[in-house]
């Protein structure tokens, strides 16, 4: 009975060894082509004739990044957005040091009715969705939330955590945009406050660690957890999602 239990205990502690190994990490460089930016991204020379779009910057120390410093009349005070669409357990999106930009972030899985968003302050320097079931083609959506004072958001690169790295086609999907030819649009929360609804009505209750198939979560971690990301603690939030068919800055 012994030998059998601890037979038992073993092929358990193999089983879990296999499945922590059989995840993967991949990272995609916010330049992209599998990113979809609006407005799109602007390859001038001189970041002055980029005002109100996405630019790539080299000012942070041994990186170069993706930054929007919001909307500007420009542009037709069109609101920056980013999109990537994928399949994997989990996502992370990394920003910058000088990221300090409001953005609200979210997943949105319509296979499944599954919408989780969350208002951050993007100077947390990682940003964590967890809990995605890597099974089904989930949309990351970043839309930058204008503020009085001039405020700035950066992506150094998207993490995701996969069964099969060498598979690029397994992660990442073809991500078609509608026949306008302008990705979908998600409106910033009117309120901080938080929600619940059933998963039909276009929002997720729950978003916690182990939850069900389709429940995901979102998390913010600071700077100094993804430098000593052994000491941290993942913060895991609900959250609620609005979604209009455009999105302008009032003027």
């Amino acid at each position: 009975m012994l030998l059998s239990q601890l037979s038992s205990i073993l092929f358990a502690l193999a089983a879990a060894t296999v499945g922590a190994h059989a995840q993967q990490t991949v990272r995609i460089p916010s330049t992209s082509a599998d990113i979809d930016y609006s407005p799109a991204l602007c390859n001038a020379s001189v970041s002055e004739s980029c005002s109100g779009v996405w630019q790539v910057l080299s000012d942070v120390p041994n990186t170069s990044v993706v930054a929007t410093y919001g909307p500007a009349n420009a542009t037709g005070d069109i609101i920056p957005q980013a999109f990537f669409s994928f399949r994997a357990s989990s996502v992370q999106v990394r920003t910058s040091p000088y990221s300090n930009a409001t953005i609200n972030f979210t997943l949105s899985a319509p296979s499944t009715g599954v919408f989780v968003t969350k208002e951050i302050q993007s100077d947390v320097q990682l940003i964590v969705g967890a809990d995605i079931p890597d099974t089904q083609v989930t949309t990351l959506g970043i839309t930058f939330i204008p503020q009085e004072a001039t405020t700035r958001f950066d992506i150094e690169y998207i993490e995701l955590n996969v069964t099969n790295s060498s598979a690029t086609s397994s992660f990442l999907p073809s991500f078609t945009l509608p026949a306008s030819s302008s990705p979908p649009t998600y409106f910033p929360p009117t309120s901080t406050s938080q929600s619940h609804h059933s998963a039909s009505s276009g929002t997720i209750a729950g978003a916690v660690v182990g939850s069900v198939l389709g429940v995901c979560a979102i998390g913010v971690v600071a700077g100094l957890f993804y430098r000593k990301r052994n000491r941290g603690q993942l913060r895991r939030l609900s959250m609620k999602m609005k979604r209009p068919d455009t999105i302008r800055r009032g003027r």
